[in-house]
């Protein structure tokens, strides 16, 4: 029996409208930045399929609201292992760019797994640790750490280190507001400090971890150090970076005035450096602007989280959170100097159809906990 019209709204009309304003602002604020810096050699094709990717995603969006979340606790498994054989596969299948197989191409679709990694390791960990938060036991915490580390070791061998650590993070960061006990703190807060002695084992190249940096890595942290000491090679980026912020000034020189940009002086300035493009347009006060609507984001999407009833709708939007945050200050704090140049998008800014679309059905998932835990009062 079909429900009544009223009863539909009653339950969409709760719908939390700055979890479709603000994303739908800042993917638009992505398209005019990526026209005005891409315009004058490419036309307006790569702008025009970035605004593709938005609209793709929006629809995404819709079907993700529609769909009842509860239904992705079913679906997690499934979800896991499809992106674990995914990203198996493009080490062998994957279209190779920049001396990296990150790529899988189709013919029909062209996709990067490690985006669809974010979105697995969520929904995993929230599905295993449904019913058991405050009381997890050590074996299932023990998977769930192994669950977060095994896509994390396949993107890192693509190599992947930007998406390896925002997977990693975020999965563990997910982990985290399980309700963890002191002595689990405790041991997480070993095997954390055992983490940072092997990194600083590979950067002094220690036996047996002297081969887990690649080169190409470990002079993105020396020239992160100090980049006026290879300012022609590795610390090109970083140092036109932030150039380009600098010149920017209070307002802003407009879209398609920037020097660093537009001439073609700032590498992939509509990919991993675009807040460093938007910053040279848009100036201090368009990029804080910026920063302050990605932020009021992920307090839209913890706010759901306080509405959710169940561990899964919270699990789920404290994850989206977690991972919107970790790129957001590894994005922006690379194009600023304070972090290491590590190849990371800036969520629904940066052009790329496989994270644009990640990132719209995440936050699709988040309005459906919204459209069906959120109390409506019928007159």
């Amino acid at each position: 029996m079909a429900q009544p019209l009223w009863s539909v709204w009653s339950r969409f009309k709760t719908l939390d409208p700055w979890l479709i304003v603000l994303p739908l602002f800042l993917s638009l604020v992505g398209v005019a930045v990526i026209y005005s810096i891409t315009v004058a050699n490419q036309g307006a094709a790569l702008a025009l399929r970035q605004l593709g990717y938005v609209a793709e995603g929006i629809v995404l969006y819709g079907v993700a609201t529609f769909v009842d979340f509860r239904h992705w606790r079913t679906w997690s498994g499934l979800v896991y292992v499809a992106t674990l054989a995914s990203l198996v596969l493009v080490r062998f299948l994957g279209t190779e760019e920049f001396g990296a197989r990150r790529w899988i191409d189709l013919g029909f679709i062209r996709f990067q797994p490690s985006e669809l990694a974010k979105l697995a390791v969520i929904l995993v960990i929230a599905g295993w640790l449904y019913g058991r938060i405050g009381h997890i036991r050590n074996r299932r915490l023990f998977i769930a750490l192994l669950m977060v580390a095994l896509p994390a070791w396949l993107i890192l061998r693509q190599p992947d280190l930007g998406s390896a650590i925002a997977v990693a993070v975020t999965g563990v960061g997910t982990v985290m507001f399980a309700g963890l006990n002191r002595r689990q703190w405790i041991s997480g807060a070993l095997l954390a400090l055992l983490g940072l002695g092997i990194v600083l084992a590979a950067w002094y190249q220690i036996k047996p971890f002297g081969g887990l940096l690649k080169d190409y890595q470990r002079e993105r942290i020396e020239t992160f150090l100090d980049p006026q000491s290879d300012p022609n090679g590795a610390g090109y980026n970083t140092l036109q970076a932030v150039i380009a912020i600098g010149s920017g000034g209070i307002m802003g020189r407009g879209l398609g005035f920037g020097s660093q940009s537009q001439l073609n002086f700032l590498p992939v300035s509509h990919t991993d450096f675009i807040f460093a493009s938007l910053a040279e347009s848009w100036g201090f006060v368009g990029s804080v602007l910026v920063i302050a609507v990605l932020l009021i984001l992920i307090h839209r999407v913890m706010a759901a989280a306080l509405l959710a009833k169940d561990d899964f709708s919270w699990l789920l939007c404290v994850g989206v959170a977690v991972l919107f945050l970790v790129q957001v200050t590894i994005n922006i704090g690379m194009n600023l100097q304070l972090l290491p140049v590590t190849g990371i998008t800036l969520p629904l800014i940066s052009y790329g159809g496989s994270s644009m679309l990640t990132m719209w059905l995440l936050l699709g998932m988040v309005q459906s906990v919204v459209v069906r835990e959120k109390r409506v009062t019928l007159v």
